[in-house]
Order: structure tokens, then sequence, then C-alpha cells
């Protein structure tokens, strides 16, 4: 079971765009201190690119893919489908929305009572567990203890990847204590096969945790913080943590993570885990189911 990740979030609600807009002013001050260490000779050569990949599925942010037989299905972000799913034999060609939405259903045609909205659903990331397919995904709660941190993730079950999944009563996990917030969750398998979720958490220096699951797709231990801010220029809110960043060379790009390294189960992580720098690799393949 496997599942990759493509590009960052694309949020649609009014909390997450302003999170966006500052996302952006910081990547412009970002941009400009970059500049000033081209200028001064510190950052090296730059490269001119020779070619920028047009768009391969329209409408579809924060994708996660898993492969069944020759089929692959595509769970993103809510678009007017929330979460779509594009069912399609080949990825490795670009489609037009209008030729991605024939091949496009709704996943979770009946929403969780604890979200704020019914079109709002982030971030899916769906496996096989036993006989059962499961997704988790995150929303904004109800009436959050922390205003700022409405984010949990959910969970929901179906018999086949296409769904209809039918999401439990309640979030699975709202972050740090239950109120600090909780969001983008993803699915993973190390090479001993056993699965991790790795998700962001709000009011944290340590954003990024891994929680070993068991056969079943509860968690097995408790949440492992596995990344943490670490320079002034990092944003305060890190989210997607299928995606990297490499510190000491400035460069972005998707990096395969060793989830719960060292973790024993029921053994509860210290407050502040060091964070674990795994190899990069370019893209996290899609495995079979």
């Amino acid at each position: 079971m496997g599942d990759i990740t493509f590009a960052p979030p694309h949020p649609n609600n009014s909390a997450r765009r302003r999170r966006s807009r500052l996302r952006r002013a910081g990547i412009a001050v970002l941009l400009l201190g970059a500049l000033t260490l081209l200028a001064a000779g510190c950052l090296g050569p730059v490269t001119k690119l020779k070619k920028i990949e047009a768009v391969r599925f329209p409408e579809t942010s924060d994708p996660s893919v898993v492969r069944v037989g020759d089929m692959y299905y595509v769970y993103g972000s809510n678009n007017h489908l929330a979460p779509p799913i594009f069912s399609t034999k080949d990825i490795s060609r670009g489609y037009s929305l209008a030729q991605k939405n024939r091949s496009t259903i709704e996943g979770m045609p009946t929403k969780p009572k604890w979200m704020r909205s019914s079109t709002q659903l982030w971030a899916p990331t769906v496996g096989k567990f036993g006989n059962r397919w499961v997704m988790f995904f995150s929303g904004d709660r109800k009436n959050p203890p922390q205003p700022n941190n409405p984010q949990c993730i959910g969970r929901a079950w179906a018999t086949r990847p296409t769904g209809p999944f039918v999401p439990e009563p309640g979030p699975w996990n709202c972050g740090i204590g239950g109120v600090g917030g909780a969001l983008d969750p993803q699915l993973f398998t190390d090479a001993q096969g056993r699965r991790f979720l790795l998700v962001a958490f709000g009011n944290t220096e340590s954003p990024i945790h891994t929680i070993r699951l068991d056969g079943n797709a509860n968690a097995a231990a408790f949440p492992v913080a596995i990344l943490q801010r670490k320079h002034p220029w990092e944003y305060h809110f890190i989210e997607q943590p299928a995606n990297g960043l490499r510190r000491r060379s400035k460069e972005l790009h998707t990096r395969r993570t060793r989830p719960g390294a060292g973790m024993k189960a029921g053994t509860p992580p210290a407050s502040r885990a060091a964070p674990h720098r795994p190899a990069p690799v370019s893209r996290i393949p899609a495995v079979p189911g």
C-alpha cells in the first residue's frame, strides 16, 4: 500500500486562506533574502529551468495515490466534490478538467457530523487494512477549544478503494492534548511492513509527528515528533508531512521519512524529540495494494 504526494495544500476555508496569504508573504520575504544571498555569492550559480511541466490533474490538491493492480486511484482535497476520487490506468499523462471529471466520483457522500462544514475536507490518504479500506482526512471541527487550531483528523471506512467511505461519528485525532489541531495525514508503510500515519500538529515547536498503527488502523503507540522548527524563517505551522525541506542547502524537495524509528509501543515521546533527517528521494512511488 502506498501513496504519493504531488503538491502543497490548497486551502478551501477562510482560516486556511488567511494562513495561505501569510505563507505567500513569508515566501516573498524568503525569496528576497535568497536574492540577497545570491548577490553575495552564497547560494551558488543560478540554473535556468528548461521546462515547466503542465498540470496533470486539474483541481486536485493535497493528492495521494493508491495503486491496485493496473488501476490508480487519486484522492484529493475538496473541489466541487468532497473528497474527489479520480480513477485511471495512466498517471504519466496529463488530463483536461473535463477528462478528469468524467472519471471522478465523490468518495464520501455522507459527511462527518463533527465537521464545521460539509464541503470542507482536506488531504485524504487511503490504505487497506484487513478486508477494509480506511481513509484518514482532515477538516475543521465545530466549537474548537483553540479557535486558531480547529483542525482535526477523521477516519472513514469502505469495502472498496472508490468508497463510498463512511465516516466515524467523532474525530480520530485533534492534536496534542486533543486541542492543538491536527491535519494533513499521510499513510506510510516501512520496509518491515509496519504501518504509520504522518500528521501535522498545531500549537507546538515540533509540528510533524508519526503515529504507529495496528492492523485495524488504530493508534498502537503515542505520537512521536520527527521534525521540529529550527530556523526563524520556518513558517509557524509546518504542513504536509510528506514534503520536507533540507535545511542545509535550503533545497525544497520530497523526502522519504522513517516514522517511528526507535519507538516502543506504549512509551510516550520526549517533549522535545530531536528531528529525524532521512535521505531525500525525488518521489515517493505508489506501490501495489
